[in-house]
């Protein structure tokens, strides 16, 4: 089954074989991807998604977690090959909120 996990990409997803097999299962099911593509849409529309931010953010104040949202502004795109010669693109953005990178020996 890792075969069928590449294949659909799940395998550079952070999701554990329960997670993808009941993934895979919901959206067999047309409810499920009606909601899900409502979901998407509404996601699209910035007041809606403003909500859904503000109300995540407080239910993870509740928990005790501090959390932000990354808006990053874009920078550009590195295109490689990967060691099979696949095409590879790799988008570089900054954001405020993020953290020079720093290197010590």
């Amino acid at each position: 089954s890792s075969g069928i996990n590449a294949e659909y990409g799940f395998d550079k997803l952070n999701m554990t074989s329960e997670e993808i097999k009941t993934f895979t299962e919901a959206l067999k099911k047309e409810e499920f991807r009606k909601l899900f593509m409502e979901y998407a849409q509404e996601l699209q529309d910035p007041e809606k998604r403003k909500q859904y931010e503000d109300e995540l953010s407080m239910l993870e104040q509740q928990r005790g977690v501090d959390m932000k949202f990354v808006k990053p502004d874009p920078g550009f795109v590195v295109k490689v090959q990967d060691t099979e010669g696949k095409k590879v693109f790799i988008n570089i953005c900054r954001s405020d909120l993020i953290e020079k990178p720093e290197f010590t020996v």
